[in-house]
């Protein structure tokens, strides 16, 4: 079976986001040496504003809606050749996990060897604990890559009816949380809002979402109205990053004005992908040749 050309405009977006990732964690902390210790502070705690320029750097989105359209992209393949269930999930687990490994590896040796260079252990656990965080992503993620199988079936069957369905969900779930005030329900979130992102990208990959032009817009419409509602009548924030004095968090667990915001930032990037007629414009065939393509 011929593979069919890689998505470079997937491509693009992944590196986007990953650029906006490091500029935005650099821009957050602000670390200061004096006296021969380390300190330092959250940024967005003295910055007012900071609430919405999370609004631009909130970008894990993309992550999930990419990795949605990669991993139906790689299921229907692997499924046509043939493979299992079981293959197909321990293949793309590798992928995700060998550089992580060597990611983990390489914190773990520098830890190590400031220890015995003689850096501060409290010093070092709070270093620890911001490099873990990093890795909030991999359960969440394993997990929607062990279901792709069974909710990439659901959306051949369903369509866009399911990430809606999965909007009700969380709806449902915020509910209870802020409602009735139930704070093991946040867990289910965290699979319900990553997990519609997910399969935006399902029906990014079969045109479901992006083969009639109006769509991506008629999500971003959708999604900004109920963003909007939500931030006028609503105890959620504008920070979709977290917050910083506790209260209702947009993230731990993510919300459903976390859900809408991806919404608007799905419907915009589909909306800007090229189309059939841009495929041969000089800046696409400039995209697809090797070196702008590695």
């Amino acid at each position: 079976m011929v593979p069919p050309p890689r998505n470079r405009y997937a491509d693009l977006l992944r590196v986007l986001a990953i650029g906006m990732v490091v500029l935005g964690h650099w821009l957050l902390t602000s670390i200061r040496y004096s006296g021969g210790r380390l300190s330092g502070i959250d940024a967005m705690s003295d910055i007012g504003w900071s609430g919405l320029g999370t609004l631009v750097f909130q970008v894990m989105p993309v992550f999930f809606v990419v990795g949605g359209y990669a991993n139906a992209l790689s299921w229907t393949r692997h499924q046509a050749e043939g493979a299992t269930w079981a293959d197909w999930v321990r293949h793309r687990a590798i992928r995700l996990l060998r550089p992580t490994t060597v990611y983990v590896a390489v914190v773990a040796a520098a830890v190590a060897a400031s220890r015995l260079a003689g850096a501060n252990a409290t010093e070092l656990a709070q270093a620890g604990w911001g490099v873990a965080l990093q890795l909030w992503f991999l359960p969440v993620y394993l997990l929607l890559i062990a279901l792709t199988p069974a909710l990439h079936a659901a959306h051949r069957r369903w369509g866009l009816a399911v990430p809606a369905a999965m909007l009700l969900a969380v709806a449902a779930v915020d509910t209870g949380l802020l409602g009735a005030g139930l704070p093991g329900l946040g867990y289910a979130n965290y699979l319900l809002v990553w997990g519609s992102m997910h399969q935006w990208g399902f029906a990014w990959q079969d045109g479901t979402l992006t083969r009639r032009r109006w769509r991506p817009y008629g999500l971003a419409v959708a999604g900004a109205a109920l963003l909007g509602g939500l931030l006028a009548w609503s105890p959620f924030p504008v920070n979709m990053v977290g917050t910083t004095g506790g209260g209702v968090n947009n993230t731990v667990p993510p919300s459903v004005a976390l859900l809408a915001f991806a919404a608007v930032q799905t419907g915009l990037l589909l909306a800007a992908e090229p189309g059939q007629a841009d495929a041969a414009s000089p800046t696409a065939r400039r995209a697809r040749r090797p070196p702008a393509a590695r």
